[in-house]
């Protein structure tokens, strides 16, 4: 059941759909499309977004944690499920048994797979990961060999993909290139020496928009799919697909002077009138967009006044005409002619869109539509 709640993330699933089009019209139809709904589907609900991509063409889901493929696994017996993140010896039981792919950085965890999978009767499919640039996770390329030729004896445990990730796709493009010759120049040399790793993939959305030439046997699109920018300068056809809304619960006139939420940072400058909104930072509405942000009510701007609050916040609403309890408030996203874009109110905080749409809370419902 939805919780009756005035403050709702509406999620629009065509739009979703449509944005999975626009990668399959990106990368063509050889190339395979892997959805990145990590992290609850990036906020948006990661069981109702994963059916919609691969409604729409995706062939395989990504996840960062094993426990988020086993939730995938409940409702999508068939489907490949990726899962980016580290194993640890704890995750392993976890991996073999749904079926998952695990990308693999380390040699030490091998072990447990070939442990597990043995006692499950299984061979654990694995992606095996190289650094090219991006610093975090993966094998030194000068590092892959030694450790295909040991992790050969292995007979519970298959690689079938090799992968990378780029760290500039969306800006140093000159970088991402470099990364791309270093990859393929990796994979290349373990195919010299009889080591056929199946399936070779690096892109996400950046790349999926502006680096053709790395969309190899797969790609990986995330915020892309969301329709969010990975940066400002492209993805123009792509469409939202979360808006978060919520509707006035108080208005009250007050007079000058007059001090509003924690700590009286907001003052009153001559007679006005003050709307609360519950939505609070609990559910995602972040307390650093006190006195520096605004909401839409009525199609016109809401200055934010005050401290946002654990489950409300309060705006100026003396200059929009008309407003009354029950009046919806745009949060961020579209509805109807209006458009507050996630992205406006990341550059507010100093962050990016996608910390914006995974911040919003479990408590918040999501309405698919």
């Amino acid at each position: 059941m939805i919780p009756d709640r005035p403050t709702q993330a509406l999620i629009d699933l065509q739009a979703l759909r449509h944005n999975v089009r626009v990668v399959r019209e990106r990368v063509g139809p050889a190339c395979k499309i892997a959805a990145v709904v990590k992290a609850n589907g990036y906020g948006h609900g990661a069981v109702e977004v994963a059916r919609a991509a691969l409604d729409a063409g995706a062939e395989m889901l990504c996840v960062a944690i094993p426990a988020e493929g086993a939730e995938l696994r409940q409702h999508f017996a068939d489907t490949p499920v990726l899962v980016f993140g580290p194993a640890f010896p704890s995750d392993v039981e976890t991996v073999v048994h749904h079926n998952l792919i695990q990308t693999v950085e380390d040699e030490g965890i091998l072990p447990d797979f070939e442990r597990v999978a043995s006692l499950y009767g299984k061979v654990a499919a694995a992606h095996l990961k190289v650094d090219t640039g991006m610093g975090r996770v993966g094998l030194q390329p000068e590092e892959v060999l030694p450790f295909m030729e040991r992790a050969a004896r292995c007979k519970h445990v298959r690689f079938e993909g090799i992968m990378s990730h780029f760290a500039t796709a969306g800006d140093d493009q000159a970088f991402a290139r470099q990364q791309l010759r270093a990859f393929l120049d990796v994979a290349r040399r373990l195919e010299e020496r009889g080591f056929g790793m199946g399936m070779k993939h690096m892109a996400n959305s950046a790349a999926v928009l502006s680096l053709p030439e790395s969309h190899l046997d797969m790609v990986r699109p995330g915020i892309m799919l969301y329709g969010l920018r990975p940066t400002p300068h492209m993805g123009e056809e792509l469409q939202p697909v979360m808006t978060v809304v919520s509707r006035v619960s108080k208005l009250k006139v007050v007079p000058d002077g007059t001090p509003v939420s924690y700590g009286s940072t907001y003052r009153c400058r001559g007679r006005r009138c003050i709307a609360t909104i519950p939505m609070g930072y609990a559910d995602g509405y972040r307390r650093g967009l006190s006195n520096r942000f605004h909401v839409l009510i009525r199609g016109k701007r809401a200055p934010v006044a005050g401290t946002v609050c654990m489950d409300m916040f309060m705006a100026d609403v003396s200059e929009i005409e008309g407003v009354a309890r029950g009046d919806e408030v745009l949060i961020f996203g579209r509805r109807g002619g209006d458009l507050l874009p996630a992205e406006e109110m990341a550059g507010a905080l100093g962050t990016i869109n996608y910390e914006i749409v995974t911040g919003i809370s479990a408590r918040v419902p999501r309405i698919y539509c």
